[in-house]
């Protein structure tokens, strides 16, 4: 009997240790099923320790359920893996009492378990299939009243989409009233059809715009009958309805867009053409261009009709585009979507005049603006022909206002020799009258001296044009205050400053600009009070500029350094004239000089690119703002 059992069977006896602890069971019968369930001859287990039948059987918590079961009698079933070299797999084992027995009935429920397993990963592949998929997915079961009238569906099962069109999770809506969470549905009509796919069996697919609920979403729904339930899948094609209805409004756009580019290409004086690439097919190279569309500009410059043009090719119809390199421009431009435009005296099929042209990419292809310049390019090279006739005739100005003011001061140089030997030798000779005179012709001779030599420093203005360098505008004013010291001294003159910035600029004519501004701020002080001079930098961008300051070149940012005093000052409606070459508000007997200085700091905000402003009232000193730019 034991051996035409389905499932293996075992009697064991405990094995005490001296202990008298339980330390293992042998085998007194084993039935055929167990050796071949277990890869044995039953026969051969007969006596032995189950330790040596099956070594690994301690592991886990049978063993102790085996002797559990032999204390207190009461029957227990089980299930472990077993593992061990040639016999792995899963056993479910029945322990009971007989005596001072066991009897050990077992199964090998390997297959199941492997069954059951793939069954939950499949369910558990398919769930995640679902809880991912970009289709709202769900199951209905019908909810019935007491009238046996279907008066509701609640959730089945449900994936994340649809769950979180209400902000949850599937594990919170399952189970529960459609309208519970969907409050409106019977409003849109989505109830009725669900019931009527219920009730008739008749699949249904339809388009919803669900616009309750708090919702503003356009569904694509489809529902069938399953069994006893409804299956409901949806897609959410919300951005695609906003798509379509905006490709609609566009179309509509675009018909009254291209009304209106048509009446501004043809009103433009510019040609406009169109063109399409043609490619040789085995290497996709551009070997031709084909005419779309071109402008009434086009007839008057080109002086044909362009209607005929569309369609037909660029080689065809202007074949000088190739000689003239034309066709390379418009190739590349179509290739790299680089704009192209240049300028070029197009002297080819029977056309004779100067084009300025500008090539932009349009799909496969480009599009060519142009313009006859002809009038313009005779009028470019006579400006240009000025120019270079102005340049040359500066040149030779500045040639000459460097050679005469040096070769003025030898004749001045003997004039001052021969007042000091006249003076020196024969002052006592000469009457009162005549040593005055001789005075005067020193004192002129002195003044003219320094007019020349100013107007030498400023011609060399105009005439140099060294590299722009990092300067440091700190650096400058440390050596022009040390220029200045006797003068600074002998004024007690005081000078504030605050650290200055640097920028790019000609480190030489920077201290000519500054030395000169510190001068006459001690020059023009006031008698009795003590000369206090100011001076500041800071970074301004090009917004921040004063409206009234135009600097000769544009950049982001500038440093303005202001030279304030506390002198005579002067009216501010001279503060434009006194940086003219010559320009004295004051006589030569009040204060000296040549009337050449703020020209030269003039010139050397001009060369910097910058500007120069100046602000004052009589009797409350002055400042001078010079604008730079950084680089």
């Amino acid at each position: 009997m034991l051996d035409g059992s389905l499932h293996g069977v075992v009697l064991l006896e405990p094995i005490y240790a001296d202990g008298g602890e339980i330390d293992d069971f042998r085998i007194l019968a084993a039935n055929r099923m167990l050796g071949e369930m277990t890869g044995t001859d039953s026969s051969q287990l007969v006596g032995q320790t189950m330790t040596h039948a099956y070594p690994a059987y301690k592991q886990g918590e049978f063993f102790a359920l085996y002797c559990q079961t032999l204390a207190d009698g009461v029957a227990r079933k089980a299930e472990y893996f077993y593992d061990h070299q040639q016999l792995k797999g899963w056993f479910t084992v029945t322990i009971a009492r007989q005596g001072t027995y066991l009897v050990l009935t077992t199964a090998n429920t390997s297959q199941v378990r492997e069954e059951q397993l793939a069954t939950a990963q499949a369910a558990l592949r398919l769930q995640a299939v679902i809880d991912h998929s970009q289709t709202g997915i769900f199951v209905f079961s019908p909810v019935f009243d007491e009238q046996g009238e279907l008066i509701d569906f609640r959730f089945k099962t449900i994936n994340r989409m649809v769950a979180a069109l209400v902000g949850q999770t599937p594990d919170v809506i399952t189970g529960q009233v459609a309208s519970e969470w969907f409050i409106s549905y019977r409003e849109t009509g989505l109830f009725e059809r669900y019931r009527h796919t219920y009730l008739t069996g008749e699949p249904q697919r339809f388009e919803i715009h669900y616009n309750v609920d708090g919702m503003d979403q356009w569904f694509d729904v489809q529902s069938v009958r399953l069994e006893a339930d409804v299956l409901v899948t949806f897609t959410d094609f919300s951005a695609l309805k906003l798509v379509q209805q905006a490709v609609e409004q566009q179309a509509e756009a675009n018909h009254r867009q291209s009304a209106l580019l048509n009446s501004v290409l043809d009103s433009s004086n510019s040609g406009i053409i169109a063109f399409a690439a043609i490619r040789e097919a085995s290497t996709n190279a551009i070997i031709d261009f084909r005419f779309l569309l071109a402008n009434k500009a086009c007839e008057g410059i080109l002086g044909m009709a362009t209607e005929p043009l569309v369609g037909q090719t660029l080689s065809a119809q202007f074949p000088g585009n190739w000689e003239s390199g034309l066709f390379d421009l418009y190739a590349h431009t179509t290739n790299t979507g680089e704009p192209g435009r240049t300028e070029i005296y197009y002297n080819l099929d029977g056309l004779d005049f100067w084009l300025d042209i500008s090539a932009q990419q349009l799909g496969d292809g480009f599009v060519v603006t142009f313009n006859d310049i002809s009038i313009l390019k005779r009028l470019q090279q006579q400006l240009e022909n000025s120019i270079a006739n102005l340049q040359r005739s500066n040149g030779n100005l500045e040639q000459f206002a460097y050679v005469a003011s040096h070769d003025l001061q030898e004749p001045l140089r003997k004039i001052q020799s021969f007042g000091d030997v006249l003076r020196t030798n024969f002052a006592p000779d000469l009457s009162p009258d005549a040593a005055d005179l001789i005075n005067r012709m020193q004192l002129s001779s002195a003044r003219m001296s320094s007019l020349i030599r100013d107007l030498l420093a400023y011609s060399r203005l105009s005439a140099q044009g060294r590299p722009r360098q990092p300067v440091s505008l700190d650096k400058v004013l440390l050596w022009v205050l040390d220029d200045l010291d006797l003068s600074l001294r002998e004024t007690g003159a005081v000078v504030h400053t605050k650290p200055l910035p640097s920028i790019l600029g000609d480190e030489v004519q920077l201290r000519q600009l500054m030395q000169n501004l510190l001068t006459n701020a001690i020059k023009f002080r006031q008698a009795e009070v003590t000369p206090v001079i100011t001076v500041t930098g800071n970074t301004l961008s090009d917004s921040e500029l004063p409206a009234s300051v135009l600097p000769l070149k544009r950049a982001k940012t500038y440093v303005c350094l202001a030279i304030a005093d506390n002198g005579i000052g002067f009216d501010n409606q001279y503060a434009e004239r006194i940086f003219q070459v010559f320009q004295r508000l004051h006589g030569r007997t009040q204060y000296e000089g040549t009337g050449i200085g703020l020209a030269i700091v003039q010139k050397v905000a001009d060369n910097h690119g910058g500007a120069i402003a100046a602000r004052s009232e009589p009797g409350r000193g002055a400042t001078f703002s010079v604008y730079l730019p950084v680089s």
